[in-house]
């Protein structure tokens, strides 16, 4: 138990990467273990390594994944969100990607559906507003 102490106090007096670390289940081998760093060619830790490996949000996004949810962060407003979306929508490229995922295909497909049903009821309450004014006019 004393050595488990004296061994927190030590990773985290370290501060930094270090004190990230310390909340590993093994940070010892961690922090023998550093990454390479595809910037500069070397193995070492920095904050956003640390925070990489104990699996915690880093400050600046690298990866596809850690990009997307900042992106996602961002857009939180449905309507800017949904501005994002369209606009995203209309390179070429994203849409043919979205279209190729499944679970989006499906739900544009969905959507588009419910659309042609919602156009349909409002022809159909066109047509019947249409009638009455030519009634009334008669």
């Amino acid at each position: 138990m004393r050595r488990a102490r004296k061994t927190e106090a030590l990773l985290i007096g370290a501060g930094g990467p270090h004190r990230i670390l310390a909340s590993a289940e093994k940070p010892f081998e961690m922090i023998g273990q550093p990454p390479l760093n595809e910037r500069t060619g070397r193995r070492g830790w920095d904050g956003d390594a640390a925070k990489r490996a104990v699996g915690w949000k880093t400050t600046t996004p690298v990866t596809v994944q850690e990009r997307v949810e900042a992106v996602a962060d961002l857009v939180v407003d449905e309507a800017v969100a949904c501005q994002a979306v369209v606009d995203l929508l209309k390179r070429r490229e994203m849409a043919f990607v979205a279209m190729r995922d499944t679970d989006a295909h499906y739900m544009v497909n969905e959507i588009q559906f419910e659309q042609s049903d919602e156009d349909d009821d409002l022809d159909g309450e066109h047509r019947e507003l249409l009638a009455a004014e030519a009634d009334n006019s008669s």
